[in-house]
Order: C-alpha cells, then structure tokens, then sequence
C-alpha cells in the first residue's frame, strides 16, 4: 500500500513540475474572460465580450450584448480553450424584452465550425410567446465533453426580428485540467449574489422579504429605484408595477423597458418611427418626443408629424353686390316686417268690418232691407183690407 501511494505521489509532482497539467478542485466559471465573439453588433458599445466580463447588468442593455436587429438568425460563441465535461450552464437574461427568451437554443461543439449549429444540441429554452414564464436566469447542464458553446436563436419574437441579448454567460465547472497553452487562470472576482449562488431558482416573495419600496421579483433582483415611472408610485414586491403608467421613452408593468432608438418612441413605446412624416426623410428619433427636428412634411402636423391635417370643405357663401352694406341689408328687412304688419292689421280690420269700404257695403244693404220691408208692409195692409170687406 506504501508503495503505491509514494508512486502516485511521484507521477503527480513529475506531471506539476513539467508544467503539462494543473488539476485544482476550486469551482469556477471558465467562461471568465474568455475570447467570445456573434452573429452581428446592434451598437459599438455591445460587444460579444460583455457577457463573460463577470460584470451582471440585466437592468442596462448598454452593458449587455446585443446582436443587430432585422436579421435572419442571431448567435453568440465562447471559446472555453480547454474542454470541459458536462459542466453547468448559467444565462443571466435581459430584464427588459423578455419575449426574446423564448426559442433560444445552446450548442456544445469540439471545433470551432463555421455554422453555429455546430455540434450537439444542449438545450432548447420553450415558454410562454411573451417570456413570461421563462426564468431570469437559465440553469442548465450541458453533457459530454465539449470546448465551444454557442447561443443559438432564429425566432423572430417581435417586429424587430430574432435577437440575443443577455447579461451573462457563466460556464461553472469543478476539478479542472487545462494543458500547458491553454492555461486556467481566471477566477470570479466579482462578489456572488443570492441568485449567483442558486442561478436558475425564482423564488417569488410573498411578504416583506425584499423590503418595502426597495426591490421586487424573483429573489429580489430588481429595484424599485431602477423603474420609469411617470407618477411617485409605489413598488409591490412581485412585479414592482409603475401606477399611472411610464415616463415616455419606456415601457413593460415596471417600466424598466427602454425603447429601442431609432425604431420605438414615446409612452409605452407606442410610438414608431418609420411611420412619422418628417421633412427630410430619415430623422432623428428622440426615445420620449419622436419629435422631427425638421418639421413635417406637406399635409402632416404634430410634434412627431403623425397627425394628418384635414382638408377645408369649400363651403358656398351667398354673394352680395359690393355697392350694398351691411345697413342697407339690414333697413330692407326691417321694412318687410312693416308692410307684413300692416297687411296683418289690415286683414284684421276687413274681417271686423271696420274699413270704410266695409261700412258702404253694410249701408247698401240695410236701405234694401227697409225698402223690401216697406213693400212687405203694404202687401199686408191690402191684405187686411181685403179681408174686412169681405167680412162686411
């Protein structure tokens, strides 16, 4: 038993001092620094080595990485330079645009291939359309033996077509051999979070735990002091909703959503900048305003130039002579309403027989009623007399 022991002693120091192998038992993430490189760059400032910088920023997408947008196919490689085996795997998602998380897949490969494809599919991320439902942080294991890992999507999750964006990407592995040209050195320096320490593992808060006010969500990773909100309002320790709604420029419950310049503006980031009609074609887009600098185009208005402007009816005007005023107008209808009167008085009068035409005509007849009268007299004075003689 001696024996053996001093020989297995003897091959481990002839092997250190060659300086061929270095075996430690320290848990690290390999990924540390290492060279990483994508599909495209949305902006200068998001290059692929940000998410193996140890440095976790899921609230600012400046300091994640972000490939273009508007492209067929979107990926993300690290090269370990050593290989490794079945080690875990850890993605630190993008707070905002969650709706990208879905359909993303992770490949492992040997070789650096052409194709991110390339090699053995370790996971595929499958949820809800919006993301929703897909952790902030993935945990995975990804078997066999393998030195590249690519982060793989060709969804096309919203209008601006498929796009990675995360934080992180941490690869933790334990009892590490690396060879002599590839030497393991780095180590995390940066102070492990509770959802370091347990990544992958939403736990939703049910009471007081994240501190009023302070931070809400899963494990208490966000901040209520990172939201937009456009009204003082308060911080609820799930969602950390925005009441009243969100500064224009950003958008999601709580407004931690920034609108992508160039393309979203406004409250809610309602607002979409190929549809405005600015003078001079493509303009700047301000995040909150939209606003053209250089006005609007012939027929637009507004502060975006999205509002069209109506176009004024001709409306048909009676015309006057010029030689007639306002006074003249206003003196012939005053005499129309008298001569209407008197003809009303007039009328009036005719009928109450009060004209002195009606009163010759009402003369004329009562002297033929008295004359009729007076033959009606004697008719009957002859009458009786013929009747007395006839008595006598």
């Amino acid at each position: 038993m001696a024996v053996w022991c001093c020989a297995v002693l003897l091959t481990m120091c002839v092997r250190l001092s060659a300086g061929k192998i270095t075996f430690t038992g320290k848990r690290q993430n390999i990924a540390l620094n290492k060279p990483a490189w994508m599909s495209t760059s949305w902006q200068p400032f998001t290059p692929a080595s940000q998410a193996v910088d140890g440095a976790i920023h899921p609230f600012n997408w400046g300091k994640n990485i972000h490939t273009d947008i508007n492209q067929q196919t979107a990926w993300w490689k690290v090269d370990l330079q050593t290989v490794v085996s079945s080690p875990q795997v850890n993605i630190y998602f993008r707070m905002s645009y969650k709706s990208r998380r879905d359909g993303i897949q992770l490949y492992t490969s040997l070789r650096n291939s052409s194709s991110p494809k390339e090699g053995n599919l370790c996971y595929s991320v499958r949820g809800c359309s919006d993301g929703t439902d897909i952790p902030d942080v993935l945990n995975v294991t990804c078997p066999g033996n393998w030195r590249y890992l690519t982060v793989y999507t060709e969804k096309a999750n919203n209008k601006n077509g498929p796009v990675l964006d995360f934080a992180e990407v941490q690869v933790w592995v334990t009892n590490i051999e690396t060879s002599e040209d590839y030497q393991q050195t780095a180590t995390q320096t940066t102070a492990p979070t509770p959802a370091m320490l347990t990544p992958g593992v939403m736990t939703f808060p049910t009471g007081h735990e994240c501190g009023v006010g302070q931070r809400y969500g899963a494990s208490c990773m966000k901040s209520c002091a990172d939201r937009q909100c456009k009204l003082n309002s308060s911080c609820d320790v799930k969602q950390g909703r925005c009441v009243g709604g969100c500064r224009a420029g950003w958008s999601a419950a709580d407004c931690t959503q920034e609108c992508v310049q160039g393309m979203e503006y406004g409250a809610n980031c309602e607002g979409t900048c190929s549809t405005r009609m600015c003078e001079g074609g493509l303009v700047s887009c301000p995040r909150d305003t939209g606003r053209c600098e250089a006005g609007c185009k012939s027929g637009w208005t507004g502060e975006d130039c999205t509002q069209e402007l109506k176009r004024q009816v001709p409306v048909s005007c009676p015309v006057y002579p010029a030689n007639i005023s306002v006074l003249d107008i206003c003196v012939t209808i005053m005499v129309g309403v008298l001569l209407i009167l008197v003809l009303g008085l007039c009328l009036c009068l005719l009928k109450q027989g009060k004209l002195p035409w009606s009163r010759a005509e009402v003369q004329t007849n009562r002297l033929i009623d008295v004359n009729d009268l007076a033959d009606v007299n004697t008719t009957e004075g002859t009458n009786s007399s013929n009747t007395l003689e006839d008595i006598l």
